[in-house]
């Protein structure tokens, strides 16, 4: 729903939010968290670079890098912010 709806300039900040607010340990709604960073990485770079090298993440470190995991693979994600994976700076 936050992807069909709600990833657009209106709700980017509150969408980013919701998904760093999940906790669980079901595996699929930890995936779709992933997923959505991912969309957001492709959609939005720069608030997606700005919520991860923050210092206020609430997201777990599985989830955060099975999101990096599918930006990396991901045509949508620029070659300039795969580097800052790579590179580990974000």
């Amino acid at each position: 729903m936050l992807l069909s709806h709600y990833l657009n300039d209106a709700y980017i900040n509150k969408v980013i939010e919701i998904i760093d607010n999940i906790y669980t340990d079901d595996y699929y709604a930890r995936m779709g968290a992933a997923w959505a960073l991912a969309t957001i990485a492709a959609k939005y770079p720069q608030k997606c670079q700005s919520y991860l090298i923050s210092k206020n993440i609430n997201m777990d470190k599985k989830t955060i890098t099975k999101a990096k995991q599918k930006m990396m693979e991901s045509y949508r994600v620029s070659e300039g912010f795969k580097d800052l994976i790579r590179n580990k700076e974000i």
